[in-house]
């Protein structure tokens, strides 16, 4: 449920920067929540597709459901021969890290300045 609630996060912080770029194309009110109240318009206007946003939704659930039952089945078999590492918690730490930095440059394309120089600086400390 943690990864379902991130990755849908993601998605609607993907949204609300859709919609921010709408708003500035048409020399608009393009404050965060005018940009959040704009969705529906991109939408109907074709800038997001339910479909194309369901897929990628789905891709990346199933991708994350494989990876973090792998590490779970490596940490089992690690466990049982006397090992300590756990593979899971890096995995399920790294993806939910990965999650977050995308909502922090999705809403940074959204013009919430606040977060500008939190996405440089998080860039620059992990040399993206």
């Amino acid at each position: 449920m943690a990864f379902c609630s991130l990755v849908f996060l993601d998605l609607f912080t993907r949204w609300i920067a859709i919609a921010h770029q709408y708003l500035l194309q048409g020399h608009r009110d393009s404050t965060l929540f005018a940009s959040v109240y704009a969705i529906k318009e991109a939408h109907r206007k074709g800038l997001i597709s339910s479909y194309v946003m369901r897929q990628a939704f789905y891709s990346k659930m199933v991708m994350y459901i494989t990876l973090v039952i792998g590490a779970c089945i490596c940490d089992y078999m690690l466990h049982r021969s006397g090992g300590g590492f756990t593979i899971s918690g890096m995995v399920i730490g790294y993806l939910s890290l990965t999650e977050f930095l995308s909502m922090i440059e999705n809403l940074d394309e959204a013009g919430v300045s606040a977060l500008h120089t939190l996405n440089e600086n998080i860039k620059e400390r992990m040399k993206f």
